[in-house]
């Protein structure tokens, strides 16, 4: 835990200390820039930053799809990774095996 705590303050430190960083307020608002997503440099205004998240998303037209055309695009030919009869006889070995060590669970 130590050692986590002091990784952590060394990367505080030395995020704190990059060149386009202006002192601890510069620091904060640029972590909170990369919390949000948004990435703004010391010449980008607040009002650049309105303007274009105001700016129009492209226009995105609902697609009408049933439920069965649906799961129908996922569907593959291919074997399955995980055959459930191999699950199953696993998990029969794996309760069979454990089985054996508890003596109020012997058959």
């Amino acid at each position: 835990m130590l050692i986590s705590l002091l990784a952590a303050v060394g990367v505080l430190v030395v995020a704190g200390s990059s060149q386009r960083a202006s002192g601890f307020r510069g620091f904060l608002g640029e972590l909170r820039g990369g919390l949000s997503g948004r990435h703004t440099t010391g010449s980008e205004t607040r009002e650049a930053v309105v303007a274009q998240a105001s700016e129009p998303a492209l226009a995105v037209e609902p697609v009408e799809a049933g439920i069965d055309e649906l799961f129908s695009l996922g569907q593959t030919s291919d074997a399955a990774y995980v055959s459930v009869d191999e699950l199953q006889q696993a998990l029969v070995r794996a309760r069979d095996a454990a089985a054996r060590h508890i003596p109020s669970l012997s058959r």
